[in-house]
């Protein structure tokens, strides 16, 4: 599904909420919401499809802390930026870099 803002916004952040709890992760409801309006607006830099920001802001919460207010480094803006390679791929390469990063 294209990304329509409509209800995406607050869908997005009840499965996220979910996945952290699930993760061991403390996340406040205001601190969530507003990781995932920043995740959002970054997020539609790489992506069109509610999956695809979905998946994106996932990755950035869960492997890399959340947003602050840098950018991601190069690689990893590069590495999201190639409309050259599938959505999926790109998602996949940008949670290893995160995976690898972290570790």
């Amino acid at each position: 599904v294209l990304f329509r803002s409509g209800d995406f916004e607050h869908r997005l952040i009840g499965h996220l909420g979910r996945l952290l709890e699930d993760a061991k992760v403390p996340a406040g409801e205001g601190e969530l919401a507003s990781q995932v309006h920043v995740g959002i607006e970054r997020g539609l830099r790489y992506f069109r499809k509610e999956n695809d920001l979905a998946r994106y802001c996932e990755i950035v919460l869960l492997k890399l802390g959340g947003w602050t207010d840098q950018d991601h480094p190069q690689p990893a803006v590069q590495m999201l930026q190639s409309k050259a390679v599938a959505p999926d791929v790109r998602l996949r390469n940008f949670e290893r870099w995160a995976t690898l990063r972290r570790a």
